[in-house]
């Protein structure tokens, strides 16, 4: 029994490596569930027995990237004091960056390649955007810096901030000539701290 169920476990981890390899590299609508099999060592039958289409290995795939970035980013949000809100900001968009980052095939999978494939998952999409703009927003009104027009509307300041700060991943993967993830975080910050708190006051 116990050799049964560690096979199982084997096979189902080497289907998900074989998902993030192939989706993120050729795309979900190219990828046949041949194709996977054929990565992932095993058959059509072993394939089914874990997942019932190639649809639930992209969710679980998908689900799995995304929770890690957003407790990832969590911690380190709330790991500072709100008198450290710059290091606060710095260390979430950090620990997101590295989520995604440290291996950039999540990053494609979880910002472009999960874009129009089916309602459920384009429904799952827009929660994600409105936990990560909650996530925001939330430390925001803590930090008590939150200037009021944005506090009237925070759920959708929070999606916006959210889906823009997306949009800036997606065209940094799609970037024929891309920039260095320090500059991505740059951007990030920027937006972040444009958005929540008002731009930072020059010298000048």
């Amino acid at each position: 029994m116990q050799h049964l169920t560690f096979t199982s476990a084997s096979v189902r981890e080497r289907i998900i490596d074989a998902g993030i390899a192939l989706f993120s590299s050729q795309g979900f609508r190219h990828t046949t569930i041949k194709q996977l099999c054929k990565t992932a060592q095993c058959d059509r039958q072993q394939f089914l027995g874990v997942f019932d289409s190639k649809l639930s290995l992209l969710k679980l795939i998908h689900d799995g990237i995304v929770a890690n970035a957003y407790q990832k980013a969590s911690a380190a949000l709330f790991a500072f004091t709100l008198e450290q809100r710059g290091f606060a900001i710095r260390g979430a968009i950090d620990a997101f960056l590295d989520a995604y980052l440290s291996d950039p095939r999540h990053a494609q999978i979880a910002c472009v390649e999960i874009v129009g494939i089916h309602p459920s998952l384009e429904k799952q999409r827009r929660t994600n955007l409105k936990l990560f703009g909650q996530l925001l927003m939330g430390y925001a009104r803590r930090s008590r810096l939150q200037q009021s027009p944005i506090s009237k509307h925070s759920d959708n300041t929070g999606l916006i901030l959210a889906a823009g700060l997306n949009e800036l991943m997606v065209d940094w993967l799609q970037s024929a000539n891309r920039s260095d993830i320090s500059t991505l975080r740059e951007e990030f910050q920027t937006v972040i701290q444009n958005c929540l708190f008002g731009p930072v006051e020059s010298d000048h």
